[in-house]
């Protein structure tokens, strides 16, 4: 009887399969981890959006007080806030719309001031995703020449 040294031909395909599996296995948890990766890149994006919005809210910034309706959809928000373009680290504003709403006031000490709900959404595969976030500041003054608050990095 010969004896040889070596791996049979199933031994091989075994392994082959073995292999194919686990790859298949890492290949899936990665493409998972970038997609949950490129969402949390968005919302921090979206949220640093929402507080400058709500920045401009609370200092009654001029560029509010233009618009009669305080809707921005896909691709309008580069037109109003030109400033965005030049702010290094900070996405296409066109990718997100943003609506601020006055649900109502609010009356403290003798004050009464304005309930602001901002919110700001984007799109993804799965659909559309949105953060919101509510403040309260004076009532927007029409015709108001303050000028918008830095962007903050």
């Amino acid at each position: 009887m010969r004896k040889t040294k070596g791996l049979t031909l199933l031994e091989v395909l075994i392994s082959i399969s073995l292999l194919g599996i686990v790859v298949s296995l890492f290949t899936t948890s990665f493409v998972t981890t970038l997609q949950q990766e490129n969402i949390a890149g968005e919302r921090t994006q979206a949220v640093r959006f929402l507080d400058y919005l709500g920045r401009l809210v609370v200092g009654n910034a001029e560029v509010l007080t233009r618009e009669d309706d305080l809707v921005w959809d896909y691709g309008e928000l580069s037109g109003t806030f030109k400033e965005l373009k030049d702010v290094g680290g900070f996405t296409n504003p066109d990718s997100f719309r943003a609506t601020i709403t006055s649900p109502g006031t609010i009356g403290m000490a003798g004050v009464s001031l304005t309930h602001y709900n901002i919110e700001v959404c984007w799109t993804e595969p799965s659909g559309e995703i949105c953060v919101d976030a509510d403040t309260i500041a004076p009532q927007l003054v029409k015709n108001n020449a303050s000028a918008p608050p830095p962007v903050v990095n």
